[in-house]
């Protein structure tokens, strides 16, 4: 799998300074996490593919370590469903 580049890092790293350990995010901060997911594994991943993307991605991101497994469940959860969105979205305007 990819790992994200330093500047997507540092991006996702101010998105976690900004939040604490009670989600749920404002959906400017989901699309931020959304978009990072989509360049470091494009828009094709399968659920599986897509958790393991976005748990490595918050490996990669000082802070992200201390939030508790429910948390990260939960987060994992929306941005599922945003990813499938814009994977989506992406997907029909290739095709149009």
């Amino acid at each position: 799998m990819n790992t994200m580049d330093r500047p997507s890092a540092l991006k996702l790293q101010h998105a976690v300074s900004i939040m604490d350990e009670t989600p749920p995010l404002d959906p400017q901060q989901l699309d931020m996490l959304i978009q990072m997911i989509v360049e470091a594994g494009g828009l094709q991943l399968a659920r599986p593919a897509f958790e393991d993307e976005t748990r490595q991605a918050f490996e990669d991101v000082p802070g992200l370590e201390t939030l508790s497994t429910s948390i990260i469940d939960a987060l994992v959860e929306s941005l599922w469903a945003g990813y499938r969105a814009v994977a989506i979205r992406g997907h029909a305007g290739r095709l149009g």
